[in-house]
């Protein structure tokens, strides 16, 4: 979305890319980007986009919302649970010992480097490196923060990783298969 710069109309683009323009009718008090809405223009706003929820969320981007409802408060929980399975399962990875953190105790990083390009090119087709890394930043980003600094380091390595740089990923899924279970709520 673009607010025009004398705050009078908000253009947005929809989902087969076609541009639309919306007046604010005075309703957004530029030069705000962050527009502050009176409560007239909250409710002309409301009435053009208005977000319902119809029906229960149950899958979304690979992950699993959950929602529990106890009389009083109103849970949602993002579970990661088929997503980790998925991902083991995608890199021959699902019978891993459990280990209790992601992180590999004084890394030395700079020792995950591959000694030679031959080595590295088997990381990166024959065992998928970039693919494994990636996914499990995905995870780290949308519903398990516990691992994002494991997540980072093996990244780090993307361009060229060897033996041990490939074992710290390893663990790293091994730590998420072993809490599995674990939910962001």
């Amino acid at each position: 979305s673009l607010l025009s710069p004398n705050g009078t109309t908000i253009y947005l683009i929809d989902a087969a890319g076609t541009v639309r323009a919306f007046p604010t009718e005075g309703h957004i008090n530029p030069p705000h980007w962050n527009a502050t809405f009176t409560h007239q223009g909250a409710t002309v706003w409301d009435s053009q986009f208005k977000l319902t929820h119809d029906a229960n969320v149950e899958r979304v981007l690979g992950l699993d919302i959950v929602e529990r409802d106890n009389g009083v408060t109103r849970t949602i929980a993002i579970d990661t649970e088929q997503l980790i399975e998925d991902l083991a399962a995608d890199h021959d990875l699902s019978g891993l010992p459990p280990v209790d953190n992601p992180s590999p105790s004084n890394p030395s990083y700079h020792d995950w480097q591959a000694a030679n390009r031959d080595e590295a090119a088997f990381y990166l087709e024959n065992k998928r490196y970039r693919a494994l890394t990636g996914s499990l930043t995905y995870i780290a980003t949308v519903g398990r923060p516990d691992i994002a600094h494991a997540a980072a380091m093996v990244c780090r390595h993307n361009h060229n990783p060897g033996p041990k740089a490939f074992a710290a990923a390893k663990r790293v899924v091994a730590y998420l298969l072993a809490t599995k279970n674990n939910k962001l709520t």
